[in-house]
């Protein structure tokens, strides 16, 4: 997020520059051109990695995969209370797991 505004800060600097030379009456070169669209392409590479870690959410979750064997009925009733909670069964079960693990460390 800090790279996000230090990044949108120069940009912005950048731009009035570019506004300052056609204010004095002065065409801009590909060079200061060059220097607003670096600063574009690292906004937006910065904004994209932003997003996925939004989205991928608590990485220490998906550092490995768990199967569990449990009856169907079970499983129906834990689906229910995951759609209870308006959240996956994934979602579900890592939350019921990382509640125990707090219960437990207290």
């Amino acid at each position: 997020m800090d790279r996000i505004k230090a990044l949108e800060g120069q940009l912005s600097t950048a731009e009035a520059k570019i506004q300052n030379l056609f204010k004095a009456g002065k065409v801009p070169g590909p060079e200061d051109y060059a220097e607003i669209d670096r600063i574009k392409k690292e906004l937006k590479t910065a904004r994209r990695i932003k997003s996925t870690k939004e989205k991928r959410g608590e990485t220490e979750f998906f550092s490995t995969t768990i199967g569990v064997n449990v009856p169907l009925g079970v499983r129906e009733q834990i689906e229910g209370l995951a759609a209870a909670k308006g959240v996956t069964l994934s979602e579900y079960m890592r939350l019921v797991i990382s509640e125990h693990l707090d219960r437990v460390r207290r």
